[in-house]
Order: structure tokens, then sequence, then C-alpha cells
């Protein structure tokens, strides 16, 4: 791996068979993307990558936890994410993540992993999240209460 950034794995050097990575996402790492979803976080990830022959497999693992706001109350909660995802690729003429076969530039032969690591936290994140009802700022939800019409389908 590169000292430089620690998310540029060096593929074309790695010999055949499984390499694992191991990788640790922390506030410094989410500060670089803007997502209002993701105040800070904290993960370790771990990617084992598999070269073959024809192609190249990759496998996520992350497992942390990321700090949101609720969305009933506004107050920051920690939301635990684990998540595994396997992508494969290949060496080509130049780099191409477009298709379903990632293509790494063979002259280069390196593959910067820390924009996947982000989008894959960041899918992980569900489309709802609250505390539980007794964790909720209680100033906020007496306000939430009072102007809230209740449907039998809400989630909430």
């Amino acid at each position: 791996m590169n000292q430089k950034n620690n998310f540029i794995l060096e593929i074309k050097s790695l010999p055949k068979g499984k390499t694992i990575f191991e990788l640790k996402l922390d506030n410094s790492f989410f500060a670089q993307y803007e997502n209002v979803d993701i105040n800070s976080g904290s993960f370790d990830a771990k990617i084992t990558v598999d070269k073959r022959l024809s192609d190249i497999e990759l496998t996520f693992e992350l497992k942390g936890t990321v700090k949101t706001l609720c969305d009933r109350c506004l107050e920051e909660m920690s939301l635990p994410i684990e998540y595994e995802e396997k992508i494969l690729a290949k060496f080509g003429k130049k780099f191409d993540d477009s298709e379903e076969v990632i293509v790494i530039d063979e002259a280069d032969g390196t593959f910067d992993v820390s924009w996947l690591l982000y989008e894959m936290v960041a899918t992980a994140i569900p489309p709802q999240h609250s505390h539980n009802f007794e964790q909720c700022n209680e100033k906020m939800m007496e306000q939430y209460n009072k102007y809230i019409v209740s449907d039998e389908n809400d989630c909430f």
C-alpha cells in the first residue's frame, strides 16, 4: 500500500491469491465528503483482494458506527452499521468504474478505494433513522406531538 494514502491498493504488485487489508475510517475520513446524513463515524474496514488469472475479486467488510441526526428530534445519535459487498475488477487500458466490472488501469496498477468505502457507508444508512422514543429530546418531542398528524401507517 502507498504510505501517502492508505486507501490506494497496489493491486498489480500483489501476488496471486488472497491478500487482506485492514483500514480505519474515522472522522477525518468522513470530513472529506459532504453528506448531511454523516456527521462523523468510526469504522473498521477489511478488504480481501483475491487476485486470480482473469480477474480480481474484492470483498469489502465494514463494521462501525456513524453519527447522524435523529429524524424525529434532530439530536445526534449513533447508528451501528455492518456492510459487506463483493466487487469484480480486471486490468485494462484505462480506469473505468461505469460497468459491473471495474477496470483498473494496467499501466498504473493501483486502485483508490476511498470513494467506494465512503459510498458503502452512505448506502448502508437506512432512509429513516431515529432514537427510541425514550431517547428523543423531550422538548422537541413535545413540539413534534403538538403538530404531528398521525396515521396508522406512519413508521414513527
